[in-house]
């Protein structure tokens, strides 16, 4: 997809993300996210930690899993460290960002689907805690609100100015006449 959201999903202790648990959480996320219509595909953890417990097993696709215990998450996160991780989870464990790829376009496509996400990211287990973040998070919303802005803008200009024409012509219904000259060159 070309657009792309940021998920950020937040624990309140240090080394959540290298609980199983948590990790399938997440990973139910991602397949969630997956079967929404607009969303090419997902990037996280989950798929980091999946694909180094494949590589330490002979590529062997039946541990292309989440491994049982948070040992042996450590483990891998510790042997398989790289540049790339950075990109997913902070130093702490704490915080994990999931890439989603998406083909929305148009800012009220976008803002449906991130109202979707983010109704799904209330029913994380506590105490995870989720939000949607990103450029095309920020420009969906701020194309939107100039949007609003501008529509009620326009409004209030042609009720004030419908105002005076009434009050100038003592009547409201020539004022509501005298508004379509006005009218015209707005739309």
């Amino acid at each position: 997809g070309a657009g792309e959201l940021r998920l950020v999903v937040e624990a309140p202790y240090k080394n959540a993300w290298k609980d199983p648990d948590n990790l399938r959480v997440l990973e139910e996320l991602q397949t969630w996210l997956e079967r929404q219509g607009e969303v090419t595909g997902t990037t996280s953890l989950v798929d980091y930690v999946k694909l180094v417990n494949k590589a330490f097993h002979d590529d062997d696709p039946q541990y292309y899993a989440i491994p049982d215990t948070r040992r042996l998450v450590s483990q891998l996160l510790f042997f398989g460290a790289s540049d790339e991780i950075e990109g997913f989870v902070d130093s702490q464990y704490r915080l994990t960002n999931t890439m989603v790829r998406n083909t929305t376009i148009d800012s009220g496509e976008t803002s449906a689907l991130i109202d979707r996400i983010e109704a799904r990211l209330a029913h994380l287990p506590e105490p995870l805690r989720g939000r949607v973040t990103g450029s095309t998070a920020l420009v969906a919303k701020t194309s939107d609100e100039v949007a609003f802005g501008q529509a009620a803008s326009l409004g209030l200009a042609f009720f004030v100015i419908w105002a005076f024409l009434s009050v100038l012509f003592t009547s409201v219904r020539i004022g509501l006449v005298a508004m379509i000259p006005n009218a015209l060159p707005v739309l």
